[in-house]
């Protein structure tokens, strides 16, 4: 997780701390990053700067196998859902993360410990040298997107539904884990409110033996018939633009 400026009582300091909280009551391991390496690109790329390292750390000390990334503009609503609930038998899987008309919805997603892994980051991280005057709307988001739509990517990585893990607040419904302020505005009071609608009832709504099941399920299904046809397609903003 990165941070830069949080202000007090925002939606940022209150998703650190909710993490903090779940990532202690579920024994993992929480990092909290707010250096920047490089002051000359665009603040959303320390995001790859951050899981980079943390992947080489992995790889060296082998003391974890995966990495949940998670954006600072979320809310844990569901805080007894394990992230062991959404990991995949595959061994060749990788990588997991929801899509939306934007391509790669990177706010939440799991990424394997995994020279693969290694690659991709380096690969994002770099896509926008060797991309010079592309336009890039989402920054690392659509890097990364673009990298992993290369054919030779798509057995590694699978692309999940939203309400597993990352749900937008619009589609928000009880039982879900984390809901994604993305793109919203008055986050904060937003945020505020969702807190006031969690009870009993939205935890009992889904459980980690139900929601196993329905993952393994859907892993099981062909390529195509999982979400946006199971694969992620390079976009060119540029193109677009001249629309």
């Amino acid at each position: 997780m990165f941070y830069n400026d949080i202000e007090s009582n925002s939606i940022d300091e209150n998703a650190i701390s909710e993490i903090y909280q779940y990532a202690k009551i579920h024994k993992y391991n929480l990092k909290l990053n707010k250096n920047v390496y490089n002051k000359d690109k665009s603040i959303y790329y320390m995001k790859l700067s951050v899981i980079l390292e943390t992947i080489v750390e992995g790889l060296k000390k082998k003391n974890y196998d995966w990495v949940f990334w998670v954006n600072s503009d979320v809310s844990i609503t569901n805080p007894g859902i394990k992230l062991e609930t959404f990991l995949p038998t595959d061994e060749n899987v990788h990588f997991l993360a929801s899509s939306d008309n934007d391509g790669l919805n990177d706010g939440v997603f799991f990424i394997r410990v995994h020279p693969w892994s290694y690659d991709i980051l380096l690969n994002a991280f770099s896509y926008s040298h060797y991309n010079k005057g592309k336009f890039l709307k989402f920054a690392e988001q659509t890097c990364l997107n673009n990298i992993l739509s290369d054919e030779s990517h798509k057995d590694h990585y699978v692309i999940v539904p939203n309400e597993w893990f990352n749900v937008n607040f619009d589609d928000r419904k009880k039982g879900d884990f984390i809901v994604h302020f993305k793109d919203i505005e008055f986050k904060n009071e937003k945020a505020m409110n969702l807190r006031k609608e969690i009870n009993n009832e939205w935890y009992e709504a889904s459980n980690n033996k139900d929601l196993r099941k329905e993952v393994l399920d859907y892993y099981q299904k062909s390529r195509s018939s999982q979400s946006h046809g199971g694969v992620f397609k390079e976009i060119n903003y540029d193109n677009k633009k001249k629309l």
